[in-house]
């Protein structure tokens, strides 16, 4: 991560679309996607590919990315694949 920035990875939505997306939750409170994000439904579908992604994470300065208009957060990691329930957290 470049910069002082903190940022988070998010799955947005632009109203009007059905579809999910990948992308940066930056500290200022905007979503971004960069280009290795566009790929993905969301991080649900980048998750299979993190060894990649995850590296060129490290060096991204998310400040400089434009914040997407009207971009809404939604759950990170909508419809997983396998939900894992432990008796001890009940």
């Amino acid at each position: 991560m470049s910069g002082s920035s903190h940022w988070s990875l998010t799955t947005f939505r632009i109203p009007g679309s059905e579809f999910d997306k990948a992308g940066i939750l930056r500290s200022d409170g905007h979503i971004v996607q960069p280009e290795l994000l566009r790929p993905f439904s969301g991080l649900i579908g980048a998750m299979p590919h993190w060894e990649r992604i995850a590296s060129q994470l490290q060096g991204l300065d998310v400040d400089r990315l434009p914040a997407i208009a009207d971009a809404q957060n939604v759950a990170p990691l909508r419809f997983p694949n396998k939900l894992i329930c432990a008796g001890a957290n009940y």
